[in-house]
């Protein structure tokens, strides 16, 4: 029987991801930040994804693989897009019915800005650890969606199309962005043991100018001489 509700867009979900969860796209392997992904996706509210939001979940997890394998066709491209569906429809199966329908409220859309995530859903995703600011250009990550083939046309389906220009492009930026806010993050103050000393760089010790502090400070000005004082 299928699914009678509608289709959930969940693009925003680049905002909803803690820390544990970006440094996972790099170090970790493609299968295990998948299953990350989906688990967290689903604590948020996820039952029924739209297109799009398949295809963000396909660009985040392409993050961490190599150079090489970002590099596919369109079909190619397509075809782990179709990959990453059956996994989420075993993921879910394995959930079961009642796990399926248990929520409070069914969200069609998931908020942008993530203090207007209903409070069940906040509970549950982020019980052990909040989430950090996306360390993409979240226009460019919709942009790079935006380019995805979520249908293929006769040619494309002959395997031989290279991958837009436009969606390697937004790829090559993101990666580099990502890589930029994996280095900003892989250093947090509040890792740090308390021995080491702080990652900012320490203020200046604020001193007065000497022209300010040392001047000499001007002679009272002599009083005028009297007429009577020349004789």
């Amino acid at each position: 029987m299928a699914d009678r509700r509608k289709q959930q867009n969940y693009t925003a979900i680049a905002s909803y991801l803690p820390a544990s969860m970006w440094n996972g796209f790099e170090a970790l392997p493609r299968e295990r930040c998948q299953s990350m992904l989906l688990q967290h996706a689903w604590l948020l509210g996820l039952r029924c994804p739209s297109e799009p939001t398949f295809a963000m979940l396909q660009n985040l997890l392409l993050l961490g693989v190599k150079a090489e394998r970002r590099q596919m066709t369109t079909f190619q491209r397509y075809e782990d897009l179709q990959e990453l569906k059956k996994c989420w429809r075993r993921f879910k199966m394995a959930k079961g019915k009642d796990a399926d329908t248990c929520y409070l409220e069914y969200l069609e859309c998931l908020p942008c800005n993530v203090p207007d995530l209903p409070a069940e859903y906040h509970c549950s995703a982020f019980a052990s650890e909040e989430p950090e600011p996306c360390r993409l250009p979240v226009d460019n990550l919709l942009m790079a969606v935006g380019s995805s083939k979520l249908r293929l046309s006769k040619e494309h389906a002959q395997g031989n199309q290279a991958e837009p220009t436009q969606l390697t492009e937004h790829m090559k930026l993101m990666e580099m962005c990502f890589k930029m806010g994996q280095s900003a993050a892989s250093t947090p103050a509040s890792s740090a043991p308390p021995s080491a000393p702080s990652s900012r760089p320490s203020q200046p010790e604020f001193k007065q100018p000497l022209a300010l502090e040392d001047a000499p400070r001007p002679l009272p000005a002599a009083a005028p001489e009297k007429p009577e004082d020349f004789f």
